[in-house]
């Protein structure tokens, strides 16, 4: 597992969003990153727009679009998905922990 700095640039849906990653030396990558742990409804459904949003509310509330605020991401790379997995963190605050609250909760309406 490898740890970096990374700004958040958006949210796809409650379990990935996309970041511009720190690679140290001036060196930037942007990167789809899938939540460790999180699964959200999917996207297009009622309940997967709810999530994203709820998602994009908490983390501006986090200050996660702050000019000058990183997110702390740990990844592994995972083939079956193509993309990285990450545990993610905003100072000592467990980013996957509080979208899984938010999928929570929206699961719980009717």
């Amino acid at each position: 597992m490898y740890e970096y700095k990374a700004k958040l640039v958006r949210v796809i849906d409650g379990d990935t969003i996309v970041v511009m990653v720190d690679l140290g030396f001036n060196v930037h990558t942007k990167e789809s990153i899938r939540l460790l742990n999180t699964w959200a409804p999917e996207r297009y459904t009622r309940r997967g727009k709810l999530v994203r949003l709820h998602t994009i509310y908490h983390l501006a509330m986090l200050g996660c679009y702050e000019d000058g605020e990183y997110l702390t991401i740990q990844t592994e790379y995972n083939k079956s998905f193509d993309r990285y997995l990450a545990h993610i963190f905003i100072d000592d605050i467990y980013i996957n922990g509080v979208i899984d609250d938010i999928i929570a909760r929206v699961h719980g309406l009717t």
